[in-house]
């Protein structure tokens, strides 16, 4: 699984990531990671994941320092097939903020959201694009 196993070789956005306990990717276990940009670092829970439909279902358990404001997030990662070797990324965050959280807070999360979810989908793209040349290079 390239989206666990490989992950600080092929984004940028995230300084350390890695599964806490028994290290198996599975339903139930937990992710944790930092990021390059902000002194914060995230726990997040698999709680669903369909081969079929190529989803991914988390909850944010931690985040460290907390975010003044915001009490829960859900993230839901879909892949669909587009052709053969293609695929289309589709994230999905929900979050659940407290009263503390401005206008002005959540916008700004939600960029950071996006603007991290195109960041990390755009390196696995290059990644795997570096991957298969590589594979068919020393091929031939």
């Amino acid at each position: 699984k390239v989206y666990i196993d490989l992950y600080q070789f092929w984004t940028k956005v995230f300084a350390d990531v890695h599964l806490i306990g028994d290290g198996v990717d599975k339903i139930g276990c937990i992710r944790e990671f930092s990021t390059c940009t902000l002194n914060k670092t995230y726990q997040e829970q698999l709680n669903a994941q369909d081969e079929q439909t190529r989803t991914l279902k988390y909850e944010m358990i931690s985040i460290v320092p907390p975010l003044e404001g915001l009490v829960d997030v859900f993230i839901n990662v879909s892949l669909t097939p587009k052709s053969e070797n293609q695929f289309e990324v589709s994230e999905t965050a929900w979050n659940v903020y407290d009263d503390k959280a401005t206008p002005e807070f959540k916008a700004e999360l939600k960029e950071i959201q996006n603007n991290g979810a195109k960041c990390t989908y755009g390196d696995l793209a290059t990644y795997l694009a570096q991957q298969s040349k590589q594979q068919a290079d020393a091929s031939n």
